[in-house]
């Protein structure tokens, strides 16, 4: 399990009980090593110093993941997250000043951010694209199927709550790079290479 703010982590280890073995901070079934606990006061002392708009996207990014991890409805979870991806990754302006299509744009944003490489960039574009599809359905049509696909080397199709559940995981990791980047990146130069 992924702590997704400092209140949550502590609430969950007051309600579950915590025991200290040396080097790991161990509670009901989540395990915190020493070195998670250094990474999380980096990305603690991060996140304090953001503000303005780039700490409101941010925070209701943070706000929407968390409802999407607490739905029990697919077609809950899947809306949910999307509009936390959009907090995140459809803020500023686009690229080319057009509208373009919203699925392509998000995706091909968190692609980038993210992605250390192609095959990785390619990875989360397939996810992203596909997750933000899910809440499209939602939208327009009411639900979402139980079996959706990736379009990534071929994978068939997979149940919708582990794509949902791969797309919270990638939403979860953009929100850590944000916090730590300090702000929204200019997209423009992210994609370009700046």
């Amino acid at each position: 399990q992924h702590f997704l703010s400092f209140s949550e982590a502590k609430d969950d280890f007051d309600s579950k009980g915590v025991s200290w073995n040396g080097s790991e901070i161990e509670g009901a079934h989540n395990t915190i090593n020493l070195d998670d606990l250094a990474g999380f006061k980096d990305l603690y002392e991060a996140a304090v110093r953001i503000d303005g708009k780039p700490k409101a996207r941010i925070t209701n990014s943070l706000s929407r993941l968390r409802k999407s991890m607490s739905k029990r409805l697919l077609a809950e979870k899947a809306l949910e997250l999307g509009i936390a991806l959009e907090c995140i990754l459809l803020a500023g302006g686009d690229e080319d000043g057009s509208s373009g299509e919203i699925t392509y744009r998000l995706a091909r944003r968190g692609a980038w951010l993210l992605g250390e490489n192609f095959e990785e960039r390619k990875r989360i574009f397939s996810v992203l694209k596909a997750a933000y599809r899910q809440r499209s359905k939602v939208v327009h049509e009411g639900e979402v199927p139980t079996m959706t696909k990736r379009e990534f080397k071929g994978e068939g199709p997979m149940p919708t709550s582990y794509l949902i559940q791969d797309a919270a995981t990638i939403c979860s990791d953009a929100i850590r790079k944000l916090i730590l980047l300090g702000s929204i990146p200019d997209w423009t130069d992210l994609i370009l290479g700046e």
